[in-house]
C-alpha cells in the first residue's frame, strides 16, 4: 500500500498515481514511470470559460517515479475539480490525450488511478543525406494540431526513436531536423512491431514577403506552415522582418501557408521562389 503524506492542510500538494493496463489482463496493474501527467486546475468562479482568468493552473507537466507516483505542487487552497491528461512514449497514448476530470476530494486524499494502455512498439531510424544517423531529429506523432499532444520524441546518438500505438491505428509520424527538409510516414499498425527507416534530404529554403493593400511592408507578421502532404504536424512558425520578409530555412518543396490566428486562408509557396502575399483585410490573404 502506498501512503501518502499528510500535506493537505494549506492545499498545496496533490498526490496521484499512474498506472497500466492489458487489453487483455485489465485486473493486472503495473506502474509506469517516467509518465507525463498534465494537470489543468479550472477556475470555479469565473463563468468565461474563454476568460483571462479561466484556469488556476493550466498545462502544467510534471512526471511519475519509479513507483509511478507524482505530485504537484502549486495547487490553490480551494478549487473544485482538477482536469488530468496523461501520455507516455511507452503505452497507447493516441494521437490526442484526453483530459479526464476529478473531484477535489479524490484529488486530496489520493484515490486517483490513471490507466494508459499497452500497444505494439514502433521503432525508427532517422539518417542524414549521406545515411548516417541523425542525432537531435524530432518525431513527432499524429497528423494534426493541437494543444493535448504528446511532446515530439527526439532521436537518441544512433538516430533511434520510438512510440507505441494500438492495432488498427492509422499512425503519422512526421520527422524534422535542422538543415533537412521534413519527412513524413503514414502507416497502419499491425500486432507486430513496426520498424521503419526515415531518410532525410537537404532542406530548400521557402522566401516571402508580407505587404498590406497599398504594397506597403507588414512587419513581424507571423506566418506557420499549415497543410502538407495532408497532415498539419509541421509545428513551425517563422516571424516576418521588419521589411515584412520571411524565409524557412528547413522547408520541404512545398507547403500551404496560414498568417496569423485570425486569417483562414491559406497559400501555396514552392521552394526556392519568392511570393508575395498581399493582406487585403480582417481574414484575407491573396498570392500575388
Amino acid at each position: 500500500m502506498i501512503r501518502f503524506p499528510n500535506r493537505f492542510a494549506e492545499g498545496w500538494f496533490l498526490f496521484f498515481c499512474v498506472t497500466f493496463s492489458s487489453f487483455l489482463h485489465a485486473q493486472q496493474v503495473t506502474p509506469i514511470s517516467d509518465a507525463t501527467i498534465v494537470v489543468s486546475i479550472p477556475n470555479a468562479e469565473q463563468p468565461d470559460r474563454n476568460g483571462i482568468d479561466r484556469n488556476y493552473v493550466s498545462y502544467e507537466a510534471i512526471k511519475s517515479d519509479s513507483e509511478g507516483n507524482w505530485v504537484f505542487k502549486g495547487a490553490p487552497k480551494e478549487f473544485e475539480s482538477v482536469q488530468l491528461g496523461v501520455w507516455s512514449y511507452r503505452h497507447v497514448s493516441g494521437e490526442f490525450f484526453q483530459f479526464q476530470t476529478f473531484q477535489s476530494k479524490e484529488a486530496r486524499d489520493g484515490s486517483i488511478t490513471l490507466i494508459l494502455p499497452r500497444g505494439v512498439s514502433i521503432e525508427g531510424i532517422v539518417l542524414d543525406d549521406d545515411d548516417k544517423p541523425l542525432k537531435g531529429a524530432r518525431a513527432r506523432y499524429g497528423g494534426g494540431m493541437a494543444s493535448n499532444k504528446m511532446d515530439p520524441k527526439l532521436t537518441d546518438e544512433e538516430g533511434k526513436f520510438f512510440y507505441t500505438a494500438k492495432e488498427g491505428e492509422t499512425v503519422t509520424l512526421t520527422i524534422t531536423a535542422p538543415g533537412h527538409a521534413p519527412e513524413l510516414a503514414t502507416f497502419m499498425m499491425d500486432d507486430q512491431t513496426h520498424v521503419l527507416t526515415v531518410f532525410m534530404a537537404e532542406s530548400q529554403p521557402m522566401f516571402g514577403r508580407i505587404v498590406g493593400p497599398n504594397e506597403e511592408p507588414v512587419p513581424f507578421t507571423w506566418v506557420f506552415p499549415d497543410t502538407w502532404r495532408g497532415s498539419r504536424s509541421l509545428g513551425t512558425r517563422i516571424q516576418a522582418d521588419k521589411e515584412g520578409k520571411f524565409i524557412w530555412k528547413d522547408a520541404p518543396g512545398n507547403g500551404a501557408f496560414g498568417l496569423n490566428n485570425t486569417l483562414k486562408q491559406k497559400v501555396e509557396i514552392i521552394a526556392g521562389e519568392t511570393a508575395t502575399v498581399t493582406l487585403v483585410g480582417e481574414g484575407s490573404v491573396q498570392e500575388r
